[in-house]
């Protein structure tokens, strides 16, 4: 291609206001029965050079700094002109950073290398939330059930993210949020005791309320959390209890209750046909369930020795385990280069707790709830089956030499990577607004050429070359 170079018309700064342009600089496009001799006029006219002009039809004015709006509207005003416009950059898709004052301490979703809870992370090892933000933050139509210790639905960082029962689902009545399994009651209120509300916590890091000024943030900033409680107060629960809360969820979803993703963070070391037939009767009805690989003070090995759920590998399950703030899995994570799937942050995780509390937390627990959270934000952007969606989650991972040889895909979940279009727009070329170095004599008018540009991907490197 070929550019016309002259004087500092590389050289314009950008204007800041309600929207930004470069300094000096119109373009202009005037309709097919201009002439030359006309546009010379107009030029004159607004005291503009042309220094640039392209196949399309596009006119590139250098104008005094100062006058690009008068300019522009003295040309839309002429009837030679087709269109008149200022030249607005166009800026690569930026991380979206919510208001929430604790998500500093929130290092699975942007960990830039801060200290949370004494521990030192390292820049970058994230989900990659703030990218996949740019793109979709979530939606109250897609359902998570989340099977635990139940939840406080009346935290002020939750509420406005719970599931309500429109009145469809068993007899449990308008506005409930879930089902209690060990009560038979329509109140999955979270009364867990050794964590403060595990449930609670759970599903903070699904979908605290995004944004909103105050608190942490979830995965999703705006969802719809569904609760069925199966576990009690001490954490402790039956298959048989499991097997009805998933049976619940399939009632609900046949009900019409848009479940597409159901969270279970507890394991069993027992094989269990009861269990692996719900899980079943979950896939057979379009949704995912999304299992932990589960703790152990000396992790083990889920090839040799199973946990369920995830040892039953059905179709339609997830195995998380855990990772580090510093990149590395967590130590207490059991893991299976054939059972276990892909890892998320475990370690020091910050989340809402009971009683309008907030705190930190560590274990596969909470990587099963990033999972999970990463699960309804991509269907919050896309519609896709149960098959397509496991897909999207276990093929979209940032690759780590401590997972290799300890998970099926040796890797992190990356949100933005899972989302369509997110990882194109996040590696989008930046604007060159720097002008380039030029050497040698430079005379008014030149013809100059330019290479091909290159771009790393990373938001520093960026390389274009100008020859005469």
């Amino acid at each position: 291609m070929k550019l016309l170079l002259l004087g500092t018309l590389f050289a314009g700064m950008l204007v800041q206001g309600a929207s930004e342009f470069r300094e000096g600089t119109v373009l202009v496009g005037f309709r097919a029965t201009a002439t030359e001799a006309a546009k010379a006029a107009v030029y004159r006219k607004i005291r503009a050079v042309e220094v640039q002009q392209t196949r399309t039809g596009l006119h590139v004015l250098r104008v005094a700094a100062g006058t690009e709006l008068g300019a522009m509207h003295a040309l839309r005003a002429n009837a030679m002109v087709r269109f008149a416009e200022l030249d607005i950059p166009h800026k690569a898709t930026a991380g979206v950073i919510p208001s929430d004052p604790s998500f500093n301490q929130q290092w699975g979703l942007l960990n830039t290398g801060q200290a949370v809870n004494g521990f030192t992370g390292v820049a970058g090892n994230d989900i990659k939330a703030t990218t996949a933000w740019s793109m979709t933050t979530g939606s109250p139509a897609i359902v998570v059930a989340l099977l635990d210790t139940g939840i406080q639905y009346t935290h002020p960082d939750l509420q406005t993210n719970v599931w309500s029962n429109p009145g469809t689902v068993s007899t449990c009545p308008v506005g409930s949020h879930g089902y209690n399994v060990l009560n038979g009651t329509c109140d999955p209120f979270d009364d867990e005791n050794f964590w403060g509300g595990h449930g609670t916590f759970m599903a903070g890091v699904i979908g605290a309320s995004g944004n909103s000024g105050a608190g942490v943030s979830g995965v999703n900033w705006t969802t719809s959390i569904m609760t069925v409680k199966w576990l009690d107060s001490q954490d402790q629960g039956f298959t048989s209890d499991l097997v009805t809360a998933m049976n619940w969820v399939v009632a609900a979803k046949q009900a019409g209750v848009n479940v597409r993703v159901v969270n279970n963070s507890f394991t069993s070391t027992t094989f269990s046909q009861a269990e692996s037939d719900a899980i079943d009767a979950l896939a057979a009805n379009d949704i995912l369930l999304v299992a932990s690989s589960g703790n152990s003070p000396l992790p083990v090995n889920l090839d040799i020795t199973p946990k369920y759920p995830c040892s039953y590998k059905r179709p339609n399950t997830v195995c998380a385990t855990g990772s580090e703030t510093n990149n590395t899995l967590w130590s207490a994570s059991n893991y299976g280069a054939s059972t276990v799937d892909v890892a998320a942050p475990a370690a020091s995780i910050y989340s809402t707790l009971r009683q309008n509390n907030y705190g930190f937390i560590s274990g596969t627990s909470m990587s099963t709830a990033y999972v999970s959270g990463e699960a309804a934000l991509i269907l919050s952007r896309t519609n896709m089956s149960t098959i397509a969606l496991r897909a999207a989650i276990v093929n979209n991972v940032n690759t780590n030499p401590t997972l290799i040889g300890k998970t099926i895909t040796g890797g992190v979940v990356d949100l933005c990577k899972a989302i369509a279009g997110c990882a194109n727009a996040a590696t989008a070329p930046p604007v060159n607004l720097t002008p380039p170095e030029i050497g040698g004599f430079i005379r008014i008018g030149s013809l100059v050429s330019a290479s091909t540009g290159t771009w790393s991907g990373a938001p520093t490197n960026f390389s274009y070359q100008w020859t005469l």
